[in-house]
């Protein structure tokens, strides 16, 4: 199905590229757990990540007799980091289970009613 627009009726749009990102950015996160999701996988890969680069280090400095330094920086600072990132993963789930109940929204919703009597 075609469709022609017509033209603006006056003057141009006020909306600025930066504009209709903050609208984008407000209808995402105003109506969706889903991104304080994201930051709970985010620390789960992280910790993975540390704790495969932990097993490498140690590995290699066994092995290879891997100098000190840097990587021993790199480790600690990754660990620090994935902790971090997991107390914020604890609060943002939290703070998406208060968002679920403050909606007041019902647990489950009935189809229908069978008997209206009360029963005793």
């Amino acid at each position: 199905m075609e469709y022609v627009r017509d033209a603006r009726f006056d003057g141009r749009s006020t909306n600025s590229l930066v504009g209709n990102i903050r609208w984008a950015l407000l209808a995402i996160f105003s109506f969706s757990k889903r991104p304080l999701a994201y930051i709970s996988t985010l620390a789960i890969a992280v910790v993975t990540l540390t704790v495969l680069t932990a097993a490498f280090y140690l590995i290699a400095y066994f092995v290879y007799g891997a100098p000190t330094g840097f990587p021993t920086i790199l480790l600690v600072t990754m660990f620090l980091s994935s902790v971090q990132l997991a107390c914020v993963a604890i609060l943002a789930e939290y703070l998406g289970h208060m968002y679920t109940e403050l909606k007041g929204r019902p647990r489950y919703i009935v189809r229908d009613i069978v008997d209206n009597r009360i029963r005793r």
